[in-house]
């Protein structure tokens, strides 16, 4: 009688559950490897967007506002134009991982990053004139800003 050659169904439900079991562990930490380089994203942006505000203010003494000598920046998208800043974190609006919004007067700004994508753990990054840092996600926020 000649050998048999292949594999039994047993040896391959085993190569199956094990796979299953690599990849029930891998692909949350590959996606939570990924979500953290976005967030590096907006952080990033929200860093920059706060240095040219400094430097808006720096110039003129105030931040970009619909105030007298502020110039005419009433809505956020024009107070981050007044400040050379895009609207979004990345390259191109289609292309960036965040939003960007700047609440304004002429005394104090709040920045905020609203990502592109599902992000429950941090949810919108938020940077103060004063360089306090927020979320809204479920996360603490040592964690959220400083992975």
């Amino acid at each position: 009688m000649g050998k048999q050659r292949g594999f039994t169904l047993i040896e391959l439900m085993v190569v199956l559950v094990i796979l299953t079991v690599i990849a029930a562990i891998g692909y949350p930490s590959y996606t939570e490897y990924v979500n953290r380089g976005k967030r590096a994203e907006g952080k990033s942006a929200l860093m920059r967007a706060a240095q040219q505000m400094e430097r808006f203010y720096s110039l003129n003494n105030c931040y970009p506002s619909n105030t007298a000598n502020c110039g005419s920046a009433g809505g956020s998208a024009a107070a981050l134009t007044a400040v050379n800043m895009k609207s979004y974190s990345g390259e191109s609006a289609a292309s960036s991982a965040y939003n960007l919004s700047v609440t304004t007067n002429a005394q104090d700004f709040t920045l905020t990053a609203t990502p592109t994508f599902s992000d429950a753990k941090c949810g919108n990054l938020t940077l103060m004139h004063t360089g306090a840092k927020n979320k809204t996600g479920t996360d603490s926020v040592q964690n959220c800003w400083s992975k």
